[in-house]
This record gives structure tokens, C-alpha cells and sequence, in this order.
């Protein structure tokens, strides 16, 4: 029954009206034990109630599998608080049977309320679902051969400097991506210590600065990760950092969405310039942190001499 009650993208018209009617339904039911004190019944529709209330106004919806876990565990408890012994069963019996058989104004309410409850759960259920048109949208956009990186000024965090657009703006140090190398890599085999201390400071940087959306686990599900849409990346998942360069992760910290070229369109990314607020150095330790604490390793660029 609390599976009627879930919907993966927010509730349709008759998805609406099959719960509402639901909802009046054991209200009318409701009255029907109060009235004859019956009150183990009275609890077990009460408990009822105040559940299918309480999934009908929960936004963004919850899992399915919770709600049906939740709602078989409350049902079986009430269940059991009723029949705890024979008379306590025949009592909570006599509710239902008042409701048939008694010729009483709520009786024929509940009438009234309950094909119309099987006509729009019904047509909830076999309605065509009119899905939104699929969107085009590279994940991965081809990198420019050489990018430009401007420092952001002193006191301009979180803020783009005067003078530069969206795209980029003003000239800065102009860098070849494809020889482009982590300056703090090498570290990792010449001076471990410096190397962890890096790491340090970039998941400093993460937290103050990227976590929100990528999340704690870096899973892409922070604060603000269901305000995106698409979601922010997972970095956990193998099919994204783990498959590309360090130097390509770079260039899409640093530009973010607004500065991938024309050429990387269609794109849809609400990851903002960091460029403008982080200096490189800075970006390049939130990279180290984010592969170290992925368990991920950069790919690297395949050699000639390696294909031999």
C-alpha cells in the first residue's frame, strides 16, 4: 500500500488525487473505530494516517526501498499490538464491520470515496508517462592544444576580476597541455613528507572550497549536489578522473563550464571558473588530494617508445 505513495519524479495529477482520496478514506475508517472506542483499531488506523501523510509531503521523494521497509515494519508492529490476544483481534474487527454495515452518513461516504480511490490509483498506475526529450551532452570535451591561466588577483576570491569574461578574459601564462605535468607529483617519489604535506593542504582547499558539491566521500553528493543539474562528478566512479589525464582534470577545474571552448558544445556543467579563484599551485593540490583520496592514479600519456 505505501508503494502508492512514491514517485521517482514528483507527483502527477492522478498520482496526487489516488493518495488524497487514500488519505480520506482511512479518515472516514478513522471515525468509525473512535466512535465505537474500539481503540487498538483506532491506533492501527491512526498509525496508518500519520505514515501515508508523512510520504505524501516529503520533497525530494525518498527511496522506494526505505518507504516499503518502513511501512511493512510499522504495519506488522501495529499488527501485532492489535492481535496481541483473541478479544483484542474481534475488537479490532468490529470497526470494519460498523463501517459496512451500519447505515450511518459516513458509511456512505466511504462508499463514495473508495471507487474513487481504485479509479485514480488505477489510472495512476497504467497512465503513459510523458518523459522530457533526451539532451545532448559531452561528458568529456576534446581539451584545447595550449590554455591560458590567470592568476586571481589579491582580495578577488570568489569573484571574477575586472576585465575578464566568462571565457577567459585577459591574457595570462600561456600552457601546453599535452606536456603539462603536476609540479607536486614528483614529489611523491623525492620527498614523501612534502609530497603528504601537499596532499594536506589540498584537501584543505576541497573542504573549504569543493566538497559542498562533490560531497565528503567525493561521490558528487554534497549539499548542494541535487540544486545541479547533471549532478556534480563522482570522482569515486572509475569513468571519470580515474580514465584522464591530470593535466585534462586541470584545465576543467580551472575553466570550469563557462570556459570550455565552442568547440566542447553542447555542454551542460555548473562547475564554476576556479581560475578566478584559486591560483594554480593551489588547484594542482586539490588535484593531488582528490586522486590520493579516490585510491586513483593519473593516466598518463602513452610514449612511442612504450608501443614498442
Amino acid at each position: 500500500m505505501a508503494g502508492v505513495l512514491y514517485w521517482e519524479r514528483g507527483p502527477s495529477g492522478p498520482e496526487m488525487a489516488s493518495q488524497i482520496f487514500l488519505l480520506a478514506l482511512l479518515t472516514v475508517l478513522l471515525f468509525f473505530f473512535a466512535r465505537k472506542k474500539i481503540w487498538s483499531a483506532y491506533f492501527l488506523l491512526l498509525v496508518t494516517l500519520l505514515g501515508y501523510s508523512l510520504y505524501l509531503w516529503i520533497k525530494p521523494p525518498l527511496p522506494s526501498s526505505l518507504v516499503w521497509m518502513y511501512s511493512a515494519l510499522t504495519t506488522l508492529a501495529a499488527f501485532l499490538y492489535v492481535s496481541v490476544n483473541e478479544k483484542e483481534l474481534q475488537n479490532f474487527k468490529k470497526g470494519f464491520q460498523s463501517a459496512v454495515t451500519e447505515n450511518h452518513p459516513a458509511r456512505r461516504i466511504l462508499f463514495l470515496i473508495f471507487p474513487f480511490w481504485v479509479a485514480t490509483a488505477v489510472f495512476a498506475r497504467t497512465s503513459k508517462q510523458i518523459d522530457p526529450p533526451l539532451s545532448l551532452r559531452i561528458i568529456h570535451p576534446e581539451p584545447p592544444s595550449q590554455i591560458e591561466i590567470t592568476p586571481p588577483p589579491t582580495g578577488e576570491a570568489y569573484s571574477a576580476p575586472r576585465g575578464r569574461s566568462a571565457g577567459g578574459g585577459v591574457k595570462g601564462k600561456s600552457m601546453d597541455l599535452a606536456a603539462l605535468e603536476n609540479p607536486f607529483r614528483k614529489l611523491e617519489k623525492e620527498d614523501p613528507q612534502q609530497f603528504l604535506e601537499s596532499v594536506l593542504q589540498g584537501k584543505h582547499l576541497y573542504y573549504k572550497n569543493c566538497f559542498f558539491c562533490h560531497g565528503d566521500n567525493l561521490e558528487g553528493k554534497g549539499h548542494f549536489a541535487n540544486a545541479f543539474n547533471p549532478l556534480p562528478a563522482n570522482f569515486q566512479d572509475v569513468g571519470t578522473i580515474a580514465m584522464l589525464q591530470e593535466s585534462f582534470v586541470f584545465w576543467r577545474v580551472a575553466k570550469g563550464g563557462p570556459g570550455l571552448p565552442d568547440s566542447s558544445h553542447p555542454w551542460s556543467s555548473a562547475m564554476p571558473q576556479w581560475e578566478n579563484m584559486l591560483s594554480e599551485d593551489e588547484m594542482w593540490k586539490v588535484l593531488l588530494y582528490i586522486y590520493n583520496a579516490t585510491g586513483h592514479a593519473p593516466r598518463t600519456w602513452e610514449l612511442a617508445s612504450e608501443k614498442k
